[in-house]
């Protein structure tokens, strides 16, 4: 009988552990979630405007730069331009004032099929921390793990400076 009662307690603790490890979620499922709840706010609330910067001596490019705020503060935005016939998109979502994911793309400029992407880069963080980098298409350079971590920081720092310049003064 205690044998029994013995091998009945084990076995709903093991059925009891594997049930708490199907529930626990892992960093990459938080911040699926997360990106899902920003997109869908970004679809009702998004504001927009436009910069021209010089690209060459001769030729000016236009950014046009899209955010939502949540709370009064930036939880993602999104700078599209086009350059030689390529549109260049960059897309960052931000969570407690950090980044959380970044996206490049380069598409043909007006291309009609999603599947025309030239390259792709998602990069994947946690507490300003790369966890995951994903490539898609041909990108022109594939830097290493650390100095994507560190360029990408340094590029969404420079972008959202730049943001929240142009914020204030549109308010």
């Amino acid at each position: 009988m205690l044998a029994i009662r013995s091998l009945l307690v084990c076995v709903l603790v093991f059925c009891a552990a594997g049930l708490a490890a199907q529930y626990k979620s892992d960093w990459r499922s938080d911040i699926d979630l997360i990106i899902q709840r920003i997109d869908s706010l970004s679809l009702k609330s998004q504001q927009k405007f436009s910069l021209v910067k010089p690209w060459h001596p001769d030729k000016d490019i236009r950014e046009n730069w899209y955010y939502t705020t949540v709370d009064g503060k930036v939880a993602i935005f999104e700078i599209q331009y086009v350059v030689d016939s390529i549109e260049h998109s960059e897309i960052y979502y931000i969570h407690k004032g950090r980044l959380i994911c970044m996206e490049q793309y380069e598409v043909p400029y007006l291309s009609v099929y999603a599947d025309q992407l030239k390259s792709g880069k998602a990069y994947f963080f946690r507490d300003n921390s790369l966890k995951q980098y994903v490539v898609t298409g041909k990108p022109k350079n594939i830097p290493g793990l650390l100095n994507s971590e560190m360029q990408t920081l340094a590029m969404f720092q420079r972008r959202y400076a730049e943001l929240q310049r142009h914020i204030r003064y549109m308010r």
